[in-house]
């Protein structure tokens, strides 16, 4: 009987199943995207395969406050899981993008100003900033305001049932993203969500990812 602990052997004459794995993931624009987000960012993170446990295909474990953290994928781990744990990384890093240009504008413009509307910010990074709060959260309102996480108001207002019962993990913010994400590389079959929840999730992260992209191209800023 095979040990599920010890790792896949290797052959020189056949392809590392990371390799493997990462290849096939590559055939969907998803995968793509989220990869050159991070490379822009210089935050992809390391990607290993290892035994995971019977019912986990794949973890991303954070690292420091801003760092690009490392991904873990089982031996039976599918592109969707690769995309899923890819947008965990991305995501930190659209916060972090989000954090530092409001942080900027502040340094760079005064209080009056910014009351007045004018941003040191270009106009793609503005709109990027302005999509973070609509779809995300905007740290600027109080942590008791219901509309501070429009995720959470989205699921809430779709499937409330569903939203109270796997609030702990499968109906908070950073796993609707990720698996949504996955979710458009193969259906979430043994964790699934109503209806309309995942492909709205996938939709929006694209977005952001489209908007960060630009603001980045247009700046050259990482």
């Amino acid at each position: 009987m095979a040990n599920a602990l010890a790792p896949k052997a290797k052959n020189a004459f056949v392809q590392d199943p990371i390799q493997e794995l990462l290849t096939r993931a590559a055939a969907y624009p998803q995968y793509n995207d989220l990869v050159n987000f991070l490379m822009s960012r210089q935050a992809m993170p390391q990607i290993k395969q290892e035994y995971l446990g019977p019912f986990r295909a794949g973890e991303f474990v954070y690292s420091g406050f801003d760092g690009p953290g490392a991904i873990g994928l089982s031996y039976g781990a599918e592109p969707s899981t690769v995309v899923h744990e890819l947008t965990h990384a991305a995501d930190r890093q659209l916060g972090n993008m989000a954090y530092d240009l409001q942080q900027r504008n502040r340094r760079e413009t005064s209080f009056l100003d910014r009351l007045m509307g004018k941003s040191s910010l270009t106009p793609e990074e503005q709109r990027f900033v302005l999509a973070r709060k609509k779809l995300d959260f905007d740290v600027n309102k109080n942590r008791s305001d219901p509309n501070r996480f429009p995720k959470q108001e989205f699921v809430n207002r779709l499937a409330p049932e569903w939203a109270k019962k796997h609030y702990d993990y499968r109906a908070n913010d950073k796993e609707l993203s990720a698996y949504g994400m996955g979710g458009t590389v193969s259906p979430n079959v043994y964790n699934s969500a109503p209806a309309h929840i995942d492909p709205t999730m996938a939709t929006e992260f694209s977005i952001m990812l489209d908007l960060a992209q630009r603001a980045q191209a247009k700046t050259g800023k990482k």
